[in-house]
């Protein structure tokens, strides 16, 4: 094993996709690395301080992409909070058209996987209902075999009797 191999195995399931995409590209370190709150908050003093997108996921060993959907998560984060929006807006200076649409996208997203969630739990009750009645069933039929062995042996001592 060579030492690209090597250094491919280390990286994460991120990582080997920007690669695989961005081959002679520098993998940035964070990259798929889950957020701090105090990340998050030297991400929000650096946009109250105007500084480029670009400066800011080098700094934060990110992609681009990864310093904008941060901003948008703290967006929504903050709009749960009842923050009002021109203070979301100046704190993650997106527009309010990019926080409205990621709100409703994830808000969709929640609500689908709730129904997804809520669909899965109907189809396990329905399971187990189902299951219920087999095994109801399959008393039934045992209560009658035991009737009929007890018949039997009834019958067998009667005989031994005559």
């Amino acid at each position: 094993m060579n030492v690209l191999e090597l250094e491919e195995k280390k990286l994460n399931k991120f990582q080997l996709g920007f690669k695989s995409k961005n081959p002679n590209t520098i993998i940035p370190s964070n990259l798929g690395a889950k957020w701090s709150e105090s990340e998050e908050n030297i991400l929000l003093s650096e946009l109250h301080d105007d500084i480029d997108i670009e400066t800011i996921a080098n700094n934060h060993n990110r992609t681009k992409g990864s310093i904008i959907s941060r901003q948008k998560e703290i967006a929504y984060k903050l709009f749960n909070k009842n923050i009002h929006i021109t203070d979301i807006v100046n704190k993650t200076k997106l527009d309010e058209f990019t926080i409205h649409e990621f709100i409703e996208k994830k808000r969709n997203n929640t609500s689908t996987k709730k129904s997804i969630k809520e669909n899965k739990i109907e189809e396990e009750k329905f399971l187990i209902e189902n299951e219920i009645i087999y095994i109801k069933k399959d008393i039934a039929n045992l209560k009658n075999m035991v009737s009929e062995i007890l018949e039997l042996m009834k019958a067998v001592y009667d005989f031994e009797d005559t």
